[in-house]
């Protein structure tokens, strides 16, 4: 998945004024809400297509298909899961990161740019596509928390 830094600069002021430890929690604080956004606009589903899935199938995959739906492995129409929405993740290891992950083996699959499969191009947003819509944002949001503790 890739890997999106932010650098935040005239920091020294908000340390003079907080103090160290004051800063630091405030920092991590503005970092995981803005990780949260990120991880909220990621586990967003598209609606249905109406796309025939069989479409992208080969010959081995259409077996398969019929003979799991004649045991009972695989039942139609397909029930969403939602399990890639549940699996993202914010954490704060230290200060001065947030990281968002998935720990789904098929995320990269359906939202990476550079994996994501045919069948997902055009219905899934990739990560980078929302990074590139919603990063002003988080950013911003990080510069009024910043402003809003040099106010106080």
């Amino acid at each position: 998945m890739p890997k999106t830094g932010i650098e935040v600069r005239g920091l020294d002021q908000l340390v003079r004024k907080l103090g160290v430890p004051g800063f630091q929690t405030a920092i991590k604080g503005s970092l995981k809400t803005g990780g949260a956004h990120l991880a909220g606009k990621y586990a967003h589903y598209p609606s249905r297509r109406p796309k025939k899935v069989s479409q992208y199938w080969t010959a081995k995959q259409r077996r398969y298909f019929w003979w799991a739906k004649g045991k009972g492995i695989i039942s139609v129409p397909y029930k969403r899961t939602g399990t890639l929405a549940k699996k993202w993740m914010v954490t704060t290891p230290n200060w001065y990161t947030a990281m968002i992950g998935n720990n789904a083996d098929y995320a990269r699959l359906v939202q990476s740019k550079a994996d994501q499969s045919k069948y997902h191009q055009g219905n899934w947003d990739t990560i980078e596509a929302i990074n590139d819509r919603e990063l002003p944002w988080v950013v911003a949001q990080i510069s009024r928390d910043l402003q809003s503790w040099l106010n106080d």
